[in-house]
């Protein structure tokens, strides 16, 4: 059997923990900061920060019959006393072939009420009243253990002895920018004897990442995602692929965590400006419009800005570098009289280009200035 130490991860990061039959859950947090949800065949601690716990597949690995025991420091209780103080009893694993997918849909948002009359915790109430005190001190130690498996006496992890070590890891997602950078976290369910060694592979390159006293460590990745205009997040995958050193007989690798690297909001700004013209029967007047950022080159497609001139809007194709022209006639034919008139256009909208923001709303004003015909008086 397994002890599975669970610490509350980081401001919206995801640790995933895939349990097995015959675990039991060390929780190093208070449940009270936590809402239980069943996502799928997941049962999963969500916090306000975004943060989550998934224990994966859980209600495929557990039934009625043989739920896990959860603890609290030096207080123990088993899976229906912990479901019940909750107050989700209707999460409690359900048994025999109920517990599949389509069935929990049957029953009303994937949570079952086999538990739904249980008072077997009557006078205890939630986990809080538990006077479990979550004191931190009492639990930096095991707060090391994010997510891992502590020993549990049947197998120390010596030289040549086969027992269960796990090599846990988890990501931390950042956002782009020059010089940005991902960590991950290496947690080992077992602390070494000696000094160990995780072996951790990241877009083609192995990272050796030294472990610490507890077998955890940690490895900051540059993204390669610079800051700029453009909507382009990326991902960052990391796999331990062996460990070394810590006087390990085996130790069960091939995990994988993958860190988002996520856009920060930049602005592309928009001119427009207006070219005169004169009255006549096939008088023009224009609006060159520019981008203070080119297109993204990698952009595949037609980028075009919004014109509205009146009550028409005209698509404007917008070149390589970021720049297009509106003409229009203005409709001021040659006359003798004083009839100089203007046309006003305001960029509405921006198509294409993979920009991850573009201010609009810029207007521009072109005259169009009368010619000076003359007219004669005649006198008789």
């Amino acid at each position: 059997m397994s002890d599975i130490k669970l610490t509350r991860p980081s401001s919206s990061s995801v640790v995933t923990v895939e349990p097995r039959k015959g675990d039991s859950f060390d929780i190093a947090f208070d449940p009270g900061e936590a809402v239980l949800s069943r996502e799928n065949a997941s049962l999963v601690f969500t916090f306000e920060d975004g943060a989550q716990v998934v224990l994966a597949n859980f209600y495929e690995v557990y039934s009625k019959e043989e739920m896990p025991s959860f603890s609290f420091g030096d207080i123990a209780v088993t899976g229906e006393e912990f479901f019940t103080a909750q107050n989700a009893s209707d999460l409690m694993p359900a048994t025999g072939p109920g517990s599949s997918p389509s069935a929990s849909a049957a029953s009303g948002g994937g949570r079952w009420s086999d538990y739904g009359n249980s008072a077997l915790l009557d006078g205890i109430g939630r986990l809080g009243a538990l006077d479990i005190g979550f004191d931190s001190e009492v639990r930096r130690t095991e707060d090391l253990y994010s997510a891992g498996r502590a020993d549990d006496g049947d197998s120390e992890g010596t030289e040549g002895e086969e027992g269960e070590v796990r090599a846990i890891i988890t990501a931390q997602d950042s956002q782009e920018g020059g010089g940005s950078t991902v960590t991950f976290t290496i947690q080992l369910s077992i602390p070494p004897s000696g000094e160990a060694v995780a072996h951790v592979l990241v877009n083609g390159t192995t990272y050796d990442v030294p472990l610490d006293e507890f077998g955890a460590g940690t490895l900051a990745v540059p993204t390669g995602n610079g800051e700029d205009v453009y909507v382009d997040p990326s991902t960052l995958t990391a796999e331990i692929v062996g460990v070394t050193g810590g006087g390990y007989g085996h130790v069960e690798t091939g995990q994988t965590a993958t860190a988002q690297v996520k856009d920060t909001i930049d602005d592309t700004t928009v001119s427009i400006r207006p070219v005169d013209g004169g009255e006549g029967p096939e008088g023009t007047v224009s609006f060159e419009i520019e981008f203070s950022n080119k297109p993204d080159p990698g952009y595949q497609g037609e980028t075009t800005v919004q014109v509205k001139v009146g009550e028409t809007t005209y698509d404007v194709a917008v070149d390589a570098d970021g720049k297009g022209t509106l003409t229009l006639p203005h409709g001021n034919g040659e006359d003798p009289y004083l009839d100089a008139s203007s046309i006003t256009a305001e960029v509405v909208g921006v198509t294409g280009g993979n920009y991850e923001r573009v201010t609009t709303g810029q207007t521009a004003t072109a005259q169009v200035k009368d010619t000076i015909d003359e007219t004669a008086v005649a006198i008789r």
